[in-house]
């Protein structure tokens, strides 16, 4: 029941992204504690939550750029650690094969904007004969869309990795365990250092562009 709830929930935080609202629900630093919350784990949901803004906060959806999805990996990620107990190089070893599944879903978004494109059409053709029901229609069937492959997809990525994901964990020697570990208080240190970069970099190029 909490996976389907967890599911309904990113599906909702991953339509804010670019779908609807833009509220910044579907941001690392507030989906994963809030994830965290409903499982009675805020905890691991920070923890998620902290490193994968910090490691995301140069990417931002603008215009007909579609980044990573991180909102489906903090969720995934806090659901799947929660349930095996927020072990921190779990957690690392989580968000390091996850990230690339955030990648596989972009290219899912960009194939359902492709998709999008026949609601456009139909939208022209109802206009051009004066009927404007279908706009409110086909924004909805749009929007509905855009939250049903967000759900399905973190549905059966919680429930293959719960599943899979501790097996082939437990498969790693006590070592690399420990450097997982380890790397946990890497990531936020990294992340932070490429926020400030990106900060000082675009204040320098404000400065160039006064001076010219």
């Amino acid at each position: 029941m909490k996976m389907l709830i967890v599911s309904l929930l990113g599906g909702f935080f991953m339509t804010d992204a670019v779908a609807f609202g833009q509220f910044m629900f579907s941001r690392p630093i507030f989906a994963a504690p809030v994830t965290g919350l409903v499982l009675g784990d805020v905890t691991t949901g920070l923890y998620v939550g902290m490193i994968m803004e910090l490691v995301w906060i140069t990417v931002v959806p603008l215009g007909n750029v579609v980044p990573p999805d991180a909102t489906v990996v903090s969720v995934s990620a806090t659901h799947i650690a929660s349930v095996a107990g927020g072990d921190k190089g779990y957690i690392v070893f989580l968000i390091l094969i996850l990230v690339p599944l955030g990648i596989l879903f972009k290219k899912v978004d960009v194939l359902q904007r492709e998709f999008n494109a026949y609601f456009a059409h139909k939208m022209e053709e109802r206009l051009e004969e004066g009927d404007i029901s279908y706009i409110d229609r086909g924004t909805y069937l749009s929007l509905g869309l855009f939250f049903l492959k967000g759900f399905l997809f973190l549905l059966i990525l919680i429930w293959a990795g719960t599943e899979i994901f501790p097996f082939i964990y437990s498969g790693f020697g006590e070592n690399l365990q420990e450097a997982l570990g380890g790397t946990f208080f890497v990531l936020p240190a990294a992340g932070l250092g490429t926020a400030i970069s990106t900060f000082m970099f675009k204040k320098s190029q404000s400065k160039d562009k006064d001076r010219r």
